[in-house]
C-alpha cells in the first residue's frame, strides 16, 4: 500500500527521489500531516472526509483526495510474485498486514500470490 503513495513523500521539486526525507517533497507534505490515523483511514480505508483530514492534520483536502484516488487505482493487488524462500516471513506478513488493516473490507486483500522457485 505504501508504494502507491511513496512518490508523494519522496519526490523532490526537481524530480529527484530523496528516500532519507532530508529534503522537502514537491507536494509540501510534512510528516506531521501524516501522523495519526485520520489521514491513513481516509486514504486507505475511505473513512471520513478530505475536509476533516485537512482540518485535523493540515494536509490539503485536494492532496488527500489525490492520494486516495491513486491508492484506489492500484488496489487491490492483483498478483504478488515473490521467491519461495520468502513464504515464511515476507509473504506471511504481507497477508497478515492486509488482513489487519482491511479487516472489514476483503476487497482490498491480495487477489493472488505466485511463488517462484530458486533460479
Amino acid at each position: 500500500a505504501y508504494y502507491t503513495l511513496a512518490k508523494y513523500f519522496h519526490e523532490t521539486a526537481d524530480g529527484a527521489v530523496n528516500l532519507r526525507g532530508t529534503l522537502p517533497n514537491k507536494y509540501g507534505i510534512t510528516p506531521e500531516m501524516m501522523a495519526g490515523n485520520k489521514p491513513w483511514d481516509f486514504i486507505l480505508k475511505n473513512i471520513g472526509t478530505a475536509d476533516d483530514v485537512q482540518a485535523t492534520t493540515g494536509l490539503p483536502a485536494e492532496m488527500a483526495e489525490k492520494m486516495r484516488a491513486e491508492f484506489n487505482y492500484f488496489y487491490p493487488v492483483d498478483l504478488r510474485v515473490s521467491g519461495k524462500d520468502l513464504i515464511q516471513n515476507h509473504l506471511t506478513m504481507f497477508l497478515y498486514n492486509h488482513a489487519a488493516i482491511w479487516d472489514e473490507d476483503k476487497s482490498k486483500w491480495p487477489q493472488s500470490i505466485y511463488c517462484n522457485g530458486h533460479v
